[in-house]
């Protein structure tokens, strides 16, 4: 399957993952994408499914089946579970970890509006664990050349209590991050492989958010690349005497002889400019009804 980034998110970035990390991850979705589920049975939605070669969804009740996760070769759980069970840690995904030897990764969230918000954290530990298996380039090898992740070794299963909410809505986001892809081609690659998933408005509303909080990233990213390129250029104009955001009494006293209609206006108005050392705040009344006419200062 060919993925064409969009070019509205070809500069969302990612504080940990340079381009080249990206184009691996990338290489390494294209070199084994999952067939799509095309025999979907309703007994189907109690197990994982592959979404990406690396990346599986399903409920957390799957890991409690540790000859799928040994077949399937995955090496870390991301459990997603409601923020009221933080002390909680279900036994099937401390004996699978046990069993297995697999890391876990626990995140707690109230709601999706609340998963939002940690997305960021969740797609980073994503790819933290997948840029773990990178192949390191041999000495006679270019420096920065491309070496694919090995997905063998660094698969991870995505969960949520049910497998078809939220956790298919970090699948979702995590496609739109990582491999560039807008939210309804996302959502279509998702359903497609785990058939179960449901999209609702609440899902919907927090991926469109999730979207439009990527194109804003990729739109700043982008102007502050444009404006480095150009500063040295930018940097004469920076460097002139700014305009005045205010007038002050020279441009107020300016005046063009052609325009002789506002003419008597400005010899007029000369009077409040002249002798202003003279005004001040206040009289004394009491000192003017004596006779004294200097004013208080």
């Amino acid at each position: 399957m060919a993925f064409t980034p969009d070019t509205r998110l070809e500069n969302a970035p990612d504080e940990l993952l340079t381009s080249l990390d990206l184009q691996r991850i990338a290489q390494t979705v294209r070199a084994g994408f999952p067939e799509r589920k095309n025999d979907w049975t309703y007994s189907d939605r109690h197990c994982a499914q592959a979404i990406l070669n690396f990346l599986y969804l399903g409920p957390t009740s799957s890991i409690r089946d540790h000859n799928s996760l040994s077949r399937n070769r995955i090496s870390s759980l991301l459990v997603l579970q409601d923020s009221a069970l933080k002390e909680f840690r279900p036994s099937s995904v401390e004996r699978a970890a046990e069993a297995l030897g697999l890391q876990v990764k626990y995140f707690h969230v109230a709601n999706v509006t609340d998963l939002v918000g940690q997305l960021p954290d969740i797609i980073r530990y994503i790819n933290i664990h997948l840029m773990s298996s990178m192949e390191q380039p041999c000495d006679n090898e270019e420096r920065g050349s491309l070496s694919p992740c090995d997905p063998e070794r660094s698969k991870l299963l995505v969960t949520c209590a049910s497998g078809n909410n939220l956790s298919a809505v970090i699948a979702t986001a995590f496609i739109m991050a990582t491999l560039r892809q807008e939210m309804r081609r996302a959502i279509r690659l998702v359903q497609c492989r785990r058939v179960s998933c449901v999209f609702m408005q609440d899902e919907m509303k927090a991926l469109q958010t999730w979207e439009d909080i990527l194109i804003a990233q990729s739109v700043v990213r982008g102007q502050g690349d444009s404006d480095c390129t150009s500063r040295n250029g930018s940097l004469k104009h920076s460097l002139a005497v700014p305009r005045r955001l205010k007038r002050d009494l020279e441009d107020m006293m300016e005046f063009d002889p052609q325009e002789s209609d506002i003419g008597f206006a400005r010899a007029a108005d000369d009077e409040r400019f002249e002798d202003r050392d003279s005004f001040v705040p206040f009289l004394d009344m009491a000192r003017l009804k004596i006779g004294l006419s200097t004013p208080v200062r």
